[in-house]
């Protein structure tokens, strides 16, 4: 059976048509004629259809259309070919066809010569263009593609000019002279107040440094802006005015420690886990780790240090750093100066049935003991409070397991409710101090 193969038109369903009607897709319509021993050909026949680079040889295109039983009548036929997507790229394709009668289960006969594709299926690369060398709406230019003169400038630029539009036409100029535009080595001729790096709308302008936030400062529409600066995760509530975090806090895998501010003109120096409570006005925290200034209490100071907490209403109080001191709930205007409220000694105390739990503290081995072998503590008389220690026992006693810390030190707590925040969330204060210590290590060990 001799056959021959004449295309006769390359229809295609990528022609473009009118602003974005519809998304194109990569399918086109091919309609070829066939004879069949010289005779316009009749029936069914089983097709395949491939692509090359090339006349003969070449690369192919990893994909076989089969259309089986497709009739032909007269000599012609039409179908739809879909090679996928990224193939018309503005590579010329030569289209390879091979066929045999349906039914009949020979071999298929390729035709020769391959078919050039005409430029229509190749539109599909000119519609959403990557680069183009000439385009009217292309998404990108070729390099080199446009030269200076193709702009129509009075002048060529000269080293390290832009162009820019003058009003009139586009003219290339020198990059510090240009408006709103800051030159990596500095500008000059700035007018202070008129000039300026930030934000004219009421949203907040950060900076960062690899990638990520390093400060962030906040507008308020009602009072001073507020500076966030250190880790991502250090946070100044809602609503709140003029307060600071001058840096620190963390933002890790192993270690996420953030420092926060819920009051008026607070301020966090640095260091992690620090928070200045609601009500706690213009209060300080300079650094440090896990210090906490409560609800009320109002232009108080934690120079730094470890563990230290102001307690709610105890304003105008100051701890100036060491570690776990305690200024009690109203004791105002108290002063602890610094040292360590962790017993010297290393045996465990029990605590006296008549002493409530505001009133002890975790000793060195976890078990709880009274305030006078280990946390120092500012009463409610405005004075710094240290009871008389309670006598020890020569042995460890027997501690209840409910008095215990029920966990090594040194694991990390895994418990959602287990929150920088966690004194508001936990009712023992043994687990409480637990918690917290175990925190306080992890910090130093990172």
């Amino acid at each position: 059976m001799k056959r021959s193969f004449l295309v006769l038109v390359l229809l295609a369903n990528v022609m473009l048509s009118p602003a974005h009607a519809a998304p194109l897709g990569t399918g086109f319509t091919y309609q070829g004629r066939l004879t069949d021993n010289e005779q316009l050909a009749n029936g069914t026949y089983d097709f395949q259809f491939r692509l090359f680079d090339a006349a003969t040889n070449g690369a192919q295109v990893p994909v076989v259309l089969a259309y089986p039983t497709m009739a032909v009548s007269n000599g012609l036929f039409t179908t739809g070919l879909d090679f996928g997507s990224n193939v018309f790229n503005g590579t010329t394709w030569w289209l390879e066809i091979s066929l045999r009668r349906s039914g009949t289960f020979g071999e298929f006969i390729f035709l020769s010569p391959r078919q050039p594709l005409t430029p229509t299926p190749n539109a599909l690369f000119s519609v959403n263009a990557a680069q183009a060398a000439t385009a009217t709406t292309a998404n990108g230019v070729i390099g080199s593609a446009i030269s200076s003169a193709q702009l129509n400038t009075p002048n060529g630029p000269a080293g390290g000019q832009v162009l820019s539009f003058n009003g009139t036409s586009l003219v290339w100029t020198n990059a510090s002279t240009v408006a709103a535009a800051w030159n990596l080595n500095g500008n000059s001729d700035t007018t202070t107040g008129v000039n300026f790096l930030g934000t004219t709308d009421n949203q907040a302008l950060e900076l960062r440094v690899n990638g990520r936030r390093a400060l962030r400062i906040v507008p308020n529409t009602n009072g001073a802006p507020n500076l966030i600066g250190g880790a991502s995760v250090n946070q100044v509530d809602a609503g709140v005015v003029g307060a600071t975090i001058a840096g620190g806090g963390a933002a890790s895998i192993n270690l996420t420690a953030p420092n926060r501010i819920s009051s008026d003109f607070g301020v966090i120096g640095g260091g992690g886990f620090n928070t200045i409570q609601t009500g706690a006005l213009e209060s300080t925290i300079g650094g440090g780790a896990q210090n906490s200034i409560r609800s009320g209490a109002a232009a108080s100071t934690i120079s730094g240090g470890l563990l230290n907490t102001i307690n709610s209403n105890a304003y105008d109080s100051v701890i100036g750093g060491g570690y776990t001191n305690l200024i009690d709930s109203g004791a105002g205007s108290s002063t602890i100066g610094g040292g360590s409220a962790t017993p010297r000694r290393r045996k465990a105390a029990m605590r006296p049935s008549s002493m409530p739990w505001s009133q002890y503290s975790l000793s060195r081995h976890g078990a709880p003991g009274p305030v006078g072998s280990g946390r120092r503590m500012a009463k409610s008389t405005g004075t710094t409070s240290l009871p008389s220690p309670i006598t020890t026992t020569s042995s460890t006693p027997s501690i209840p397991e409910s008095t215990r810390c029920s966990w090594p030190l040194h694991q990390v707590p895994t418990s959602p409710n287990w929150s920088p925040y966690f004194l508001n969330t936990e009712s023992s204060p043994t687990q409480v101090h637990c918690q917290r210590l175990r925190v306080a290590i992890l910090m130093l060990a990172a």
